[in-house]
């Protein structure tokens, strides 16, 4: 036996499909433009869904009078009804996590105090990278400096090995200029020499 469209069971079921299409809607509108507030004074949030089990639930009932007139076709629904398309509750859980997300930000910023208190976090956090990057910079100079140390010293004992190099190679071009002329003596004895040599 065929069901036809018009069946009860199918109207019912195409209108359970119908309302969590419009929560869905609901809820991807309120994370493009924000959560209602549920005042004019805009410090607290106006009622949203936060459990599967809540999505369900909800039929408009539970928001305040004005956020009531601008959901339409919100009605209760069955989880069965709603986890019998895989694609939809996954959707659905997808929304409600980023839901959640968007009201603790929300919260966050409408609360002077937590606002306070995150501003003061954020000047810790900065002063912290600040003292991070003075005693970074402090180490870099140390070491720079005991660089520059080191360097001089090596310059130093260089230029001392140089001058020990310059006056030794001094000394011994004195010595070989000393050599030289005594060779040259020498040459010259030996060849007054040679001349008597001979004569015997």
């Amino acid at each position: 036996m065929t069901v036809s469209d018009k069946h009860v069971s199918r109207r019912l079921r195409a209108s359970a499909l119908a309302s969590i299409d419009a929560k869905r809607s609901i809820l991807m509108h309120w994370l493009r433009n924000g959560l209602p507030p549920s005042g004019p004074d805009a410090s607290e949030l106006d009622w949203y869904p936060t459990s599967l089990r809540t999505f369900c639930a909800w039929d408009g009932s539970q928001n305040s009078a004005s956020v009531r007139r601008q959901i339409k076709g919100v009605t209760r629904n069955s989880y069965e009804t709603l986890a019998a398309g895989a694609e939809r509750l996954n959707d659905v859980r997808r929304l409600l996590k980023l839901v959640k997300v968007e009201a603790e930000a929300t919260k966050r910023r409408l609360d002077p105090k937590v606002a306070l208190h995150e501003s003061a976090v954020e000047l810790e956090a900065e002063r912290a990278k600040r003292r991070g990057a003075l005693l970074g910079y402090r180490r870099a100079r140390q070491e720079t400096r005991a660089w520059r140390r080191k360097f001089q010293d090596e310059e130093r004992a260089h230029r001392e090995t140089m001058l020990h190099l310059k006056k030794e190679l001094k000394d011994r071009d004195a010595e070989l200029v000393e050599l030289h002329a005594q060779v040259a003596t020498l040459t010259a004895m030996l060849k007054k020499t040679s001349p008597i040599r001979s004569v015997r």
